[in-house]
Parts: C-alpha cells; sequence; structure tokens
C-alpha cells in the first residue's frame, strides 16, 4: 500500500514541477532573460535524459506489475 501511495505522489510531484518550469521558461522567454535558442537547448537536454532513463524506469515498473497479484473478493 506505501509503494502504491509513493508512486502516485510522485507522479502528482513531477506533473506540478514539469508545470511550474513551463510557466517559469514561459516567463524567463517573455522577460527576456533567456533568447529561444537556450529554451529549445534545455528541452532536448531534457528529453534526451528522459530518453536515456525511461527503459529502465519502465522495466522497473513491468517488473514489479508482473510480481502483483489480483485477488479478487
Amino acid at each position: 500500500m506505501h509503494l502504491k501511495l509513493l508512486v502516485q505522489s510522485t507522479l502528482v510531484l513531477g506533473y506540478l514541477f514539469a508545470t511550474v518550469g513551463v510557466v517559469l521558461a514561459a516567463f524567463f522567454y517573455i522577460s527576456g532573460m533567456f533568447n529561444w535558442v537556450f529554451l529549445i537547448a534545455f528541452t532536448i537536454g531534457i528529453n534526451l535524459i528522459m530518453w536515456l532513463v525511461g527503459p529502465y524506469i519502465s522495466d522497473f515498473f513491468f517488473k514489479w506489475f508482473n510480481k502483483m497479484r489480483f485477488y479478487s473478493d
């Protein structure tokens, strides 16, 4: 039960941080602190990291779901 809460909390916090990140990036772009080249390079860098780490996270969850047993009462 605690692992399920941990996964849900991680997803919610990840979504909130992503939303705040997008708002901050838009603010920095509009205010002129960052140019669009930096923001695109930053986005590509984050997506590259997600692409490299994503398969390991997927493998972890697939193994975890495969070990689960579902009981119908």
